[in-house]
């Protein structure tokens, strides 16, 4: 059973990631790379399966693209 620490940090993975798409229609690129990039790297370091953490990725890889091509 989870601990409620782990219970957290799933949240805050699942929360930056929802605050990653909602940035991304609003058009704000770089506060969705920075949400985007947080997620990702929560599910890494929490030992997300790699199918999860492999669908993080695209999001930020499209975030950041959106967010330099707006500098």
């Amino acid at each position: 059973m989870p601990t409620y620490e782990e219970d957290g940090y799933h949240s805050k993975v699942e929360a930056n990631s929802v605050l990653a798409g909602c940035y991304l229609v609003a058009g704000d690129y770089r506060s969705a790379h920075v949400h985007a990039e947080s997620a990702l790297s929560g599910a890494i370091a929490h030992g997300y399966p790699t199918g999860d953490i492999e669908s993080l990725i695209e999001p930020r890889d499209l975030a950041k693209s959106l967010a330099d091509s707006q500098r």
